[in-house]
């Protein structure tokens, strides 16, 4: 316990660290994976089409300028959310 608490104080000591400072995350690694594993598109009228984005339970729409207009759907099992 007391080594803990003398680890814990010496977190954050640097005087010249400014508090308000941001972290610069560094790439690690990179993978090449497809926006969704559902290949699917929705024509919603002539200038809009859909995709689903399963990785991260939405629904994108875009114009012909691939421009989003909207973007629904969350994780979850009530309206707008999505299981898989």
């Amino acid at each position: 316990m007391l080594a803990l608490g003398a680890l814990a104080t010496g977190c954050g000591s640097n005087p010249d660290a400014h508090p308000h400072s941001r972290f610069s995350p560094q790439p690690i690694a990179t993978s090449q994976v497809p926006l969704s594993e559902n290949s699917s598109l929705v024509l919603v009228d002539d200038q809009t089409a859909c995709v689903i984005v399963s990785y991260e339970f939405q629904v994108h729409c875009v114009d012909r300028s691939t421009r989003t207009v909207s973007e629904f759907g969350r994780e979850g099992e009530g309206p707008g959310e999505f299981q898989f």
